[in-house]
């Protein structure tokens, strides 16, 4: 087995866990609403911190947990109109820079939410009043999400270096395997 492949294989359960983190954030936000909604319609009184607790922590973590697993199963917007109509080393080229552009833009994207969680915690600066948490504890889910998105860019240009041109099919071989298997329920064609 090649070391890509088992980086990947290895990384694929980083990403699950990480989805899985991201749905206890989504289930935990609806619980929250609906105690907030109980309290208020039957006590006359809000929870301060809900609101807060909801955007600083539950929200970025629902999606910055997520986005790596999205981007191993193809959920992403994938715009067809060019790749559909190429094919063999323009393909596999378009692909190259497709991934080596995301790699760019989210490694810098991980860098600055890096000294972002580096100043926060140098200055110990608090969230709002009604929620006056460290703002470090929230800023190290958006560094993590950040962070595996930028690794799963990495092996999928890894993956797109190795993989040799197809003269004959479409773009599925090298940019969007349609067929998840074990993954997901798409089949090829839909």
């Amino acid at each position: 087995m090649r070391p890509n492949t088992r980086l990947n294989s290895a990384w694929k359960y980083v990403e699950r866990a990480g989805a899985y983190l991201a749905g206890l954030a989504v289930g935990a936000m609806v619980v929250t609403t609906t105690i907030e909604i109980i309290s208020r319609n039957l006590f006359t009184s809000s929870i301060s911190w809900v609101f807060e607790f909801q955007v600083q922590y539950l929200m970025i973590i629902a999606y910055f947990m997520s986005v790596s697993y999205a981007q191993l199963r193809k959920d992403h917007i994938y715009i067809e109109l060019l790749t559909d109509r190429i094919r063999g080393y323009s393909l596999k080229a378009a692909t190259i820079l497709n991934k080596t552009v995301c790699l760019a833009i989210t490694g810098l994207l991980t860098y600055y939410s890096f000294t972002l969680l580096e100043k926060s915690i140098r200055t110990q600066s608090l969230g709002q009043p009604s929620l006056p948490w460290p703002e470090w504890t929230s800023d190290i889910f958006l560094l993590i999400g950040f962070g595996m998105i930028t690794v799963r860019f990495c092996i999928e240009l890894v993956q797109s270096l190795r993989a040799k041109p197809d003269h004959n099919n479409s773009a599925a071989p090298l940019i969007a395997e349609r067929d998840y298997g074990s993954e997901g329920t798409k089949e090829q064609g839909e």
